[in-house]
This record gives structure tokens, C-alpha cells and sequence, in this order.
């Protein structure tokens, strides 16, 4: 059984209701009350999204998307010295990766998503 979203009132919120796209979800009878987006399926981002190989250490790769939030209206400039400053940017180990991940968070917060 999907799990179920049922009777709820949802005020002044920017998006109601979000879950993965693939998500088996029930959404029946809310209100939604000035907001912005009731209900919003969207893709998970994934590490190759973020230019990041499979097999990276995890608790690297979540230490840099703390430290990113940090900045989130960060230039390009400034998320590639975040990455570059960090231990994943060590473990990445070459300039080219480093600003292909630093691109990608830009671009990635700049469309609107949400990093994790």
C-alpha cells in the first residue's frame, strides 16, 4: 500500500506536497492555501548529475553539499574554490572534474533544485 497523503491543510507554503518522480504516493482531498506549487513530482539528483563518479565517498560528497548551502547564490568562481577547498575536491584530484562538479552545482541551484 502506497503511503497516503489525506486530509491535510497546507498554508503559505512554497511546495505542498513533493516527492520523487517515481514516487507510489496517494494525495487525496488536501487544501492548499497560497501556495506556490501544490504538489511537485520531480527527478532525485543523482551524483552523475553532479559530475561526481560512482563510488565517491559519501560522507566527502555530503560534506561539500553542506558547505555549498552555505553559499547558494555562489558564482562559478566561488563553487569551484568551495570544491576545490574540499576533501571531495582533493578526492577528485584534477582540475577538470573539480569545475565540472562546481558547474554543475551551479547550474543545478540555479534551475531551482534541491541539493539532496
Amino acid at each position: 500500500m502506497p503511503p497516503l497523503v489525506f486530509g491535510n491543510n497546507i498554508y503559505g507554503a512554497k511546495v505542498g506536497v513533493q516527492a520523487p518522480a517515481n514516487a507510489d504516493v496517494d494525495i487525496i482531498n488536501n487544501n492548499f492555501h497560497g501556495v506556490e506549487v501544490a504538489v511537485n513530482f520531480k527527478e532525485p539528483i543523482t551524483l552523475e548529475m553532479l559530475g561526481i563518479p560512482i563510488g565517491a565517498p559519501s560522507d566527502q560528497v555530503s560534506e561539500l553539499v553542506r558547505e555549498f548551502r552555505k553559499t547558494p547564490d555562489a558564482s562559478v568562481e566561488q563553487a569551484t574554490a568551495i570544491v576545490n577547498a574540499s576533501r571531495l575536491g582533493q578526492w577528485l584530484g584534477n582540475a577538470e572534474k573539480v569545475a565540472k562538479v562546481a558547474n554543475s552545482l551551479v547550474a543545478l541551484v540555479k534551475a531551482g533544485q534541491d541539493l539532496f
